[in-house]
């Protein structure tokens, strides 16, 4: 008897030198780089406001983040629109930024390896490291990040 093992559709998003893992449904939309509303007095990770859909909003760098550089924005630069997931009240979506265009994975179970830090701790928004199929990748705390937004959009409010 064969046994079908399932997978879970998944994205690598690429940063400037780290990857991202997060589930094919955690991003809404991609889009290029575009011009964003700058902000005064903004925190390091917030790159600027985002008009999509009719939405303000707070686009996130993963990299500031985790106390790192902002990273530089070239032709490969894109938006990746997050959907919620916690659902705060009036945050449905919220951004980040990614070095290009993010990669359909499909892992199943076993085939995930946590693996220790690649530089030290673990990171602010890092939920965990993991490697699989000889490639490294962060698996962001999607809760935390959309916490940031949402603590932005209604201080500003």
């Amino acid at each position: 008897m064969d046994v079908v093992q399932d997978k879970v559709r998944s994205l690598l998003v690429p940063l400037r030198d780290r990857t991202l893992l997060v589930p094919n449904i955690a991003i809404a939309e991609l889009i290029p780089w575009q011009d964003l509303a700058p902000v005064d007095s903004a925190p390091d990770w917030l790159m600027g406001i985002l008009n999509w859909r009719g939405y303000e909003l707070p686009v996130i760098s993963f990299e500031a983040v985790r106390g790192d550089a902002r990273p530089a924005t070239d032709d490969q630069t894109h938006i990746a629109v997050m959907n919620s997931v916690r659902g705060e009240q009036g945050v449905p979506f919220y951004a980040l930024v990614t070095a290009g265009i993010p990669h359909l994975a499909r892992l199943g179970e076993g085939e995930l390896q946590h693996t220790g830090a690649f530089d030290g701790v673990a990171a602010s928004g890092e939920l965990a490291r993991v490697q699989f199929d000889n490639q490294r990748a962060i698996i962001p705390d999607l809760d935390a990040l959309e916490a940031l937004a949402a603590d932005y959009v209604r201080q500003v409010a």
